[in-house]
Formats: C-alpha cells, sequence, structure tokens
C-alpha cells in the first residue's frame, strides 16, 4: 500500500477488539514516531505507553472520549517546551506542536498500514492528565491516541478532506 492508499483510506477508530498488540508491534510505531521528520533535530516530546486497564479508563474520562479504554494500547505524546526554548526563545511552544504533531502523525500512519485502528485526540484536560500519569509540569500533553484492532461491530469515521480548489493557492492568496 503506498503512502497516499494510506491517507486516503485512513478512518478513526474509537472502540477496539480484544486483541492484544505484541511488544514487536508497539516497538515498530514507537520507531515511527521515533523517525518522524523533526526540522529542529530536538526531539522536545516524550511518548509514555499505557496498558494499564484502569489508567487507560481514566484516560478516556479525562478525554471525555467513551471506549478508547478498550485499545490495547494508549500513547500519550508530551511535550517539554523548555528544551526547545533554549535555541528558538519565539515560537517554542508552537515547534513543539509541530515536531509532536509529525511524530504522532506518523505513529498513526504506521498504525493505518499495519491494519490497525486508531484516533488522534487533543481533547485533553491538562492537569488531569498530568496528575494520573506523573506527568512533570513543564510538560504539555499533545496527543492521545489509542492504538488495536478495530471493534468490526463499531462505526469508524472517515475523514472527508476538502477539495484541494478550496483550500490551494497559486502563486498568491
Amino acid at each position: 500500500m503506498t503512502i497516499i492508499d494510506l491517507l486516503k483510506n485512513r478512518s478513526v477508530t474509537y472502540k477496539f477488539s480484544e486483541e492484544k498488540l505484541g511488544d514487536e508491534t508497539i516497538i515498530d510505531l514507537i520507531d515511527s514516531a521515533r523517525y518522524a521528520p523533526n526540522p529542529t533535530g530536538i526531539y522536545e516530546y516524550e511518548i509514555i505507553i499505557v496498558m494499564d486497564d484502569e489508567e487507560k479508563r481514566e484516560i478516556s474520562k479525562t478525554c471525555l472520549v467513551p471506549n478508547i479504554d478498550s485499545a490495547p494500547v494508549i500513547f500519550v505524546i508530551v511535550c517539554d517546551e523548555t528544551k526547545i526554548k533554549n535555541v528558538f526563545e519565539e515560537n517554542a511552544d508552537e515547534i513543539c506542536i509541530d515536531n509532536a504533531a509529525l511524530a504522532a502523525h506518523s505513529l498513526v500512519m504506521r498504525a493505518q498500514e499495519l491494519g490497525l485502528g486508531s484516533a488522534m485526540i487533543t481533547n485533553i484536560n491538562q492537569e488531569e492528565m498530568k496528575e494520573l500519569l506523573n506527568i512533570p509540569k513543564n510538560y504539555i500533553v499533545r496527543w492521545v491516541i489509542p492504538v488495536g484492532h478495530s471493534d468490526e461491530t463499531a462505526k469508524s469515521y472517515k475523514p472527508s478532506p476538502p477539495k484541494a480548489g478550496d483550500i490551494v493557492h497559486l502563486d498568491r492568496f
């Protein structure tokens, strides 16, 4: 499957089957995030792998997204802006978001390639999530990504992108 096929056929999954993911698969997904493009070369993001059922239930509540606790694994991508502020005083928060987004996107695309379902969640209560996962205060939670085999009985959401003519400009805006 080509990259464009993956992008065009991607769907968002919020409910997962009980099938577990092997350690090799989890490592593979982490590698896809590690090798994502990073324009600054500063890796200010880190990834928390959550597999504990109670913690997954609490994450689901914190994000206000039901059923994501059914995923065998939830990846939580956090970012420490202080690591990048030393080099980029202005826009450090935006750069941090961009780098974390590239890692998240690569992880989700690899999951799709492996035939797994996933979702990219940004509706996050920062303080509750930090307390739940013991995340230091200087970090910001950027993405919550449940990954697993889709529950075939649940509906998946397939994004519908805008038409190219609605978002593309030639030479000038």
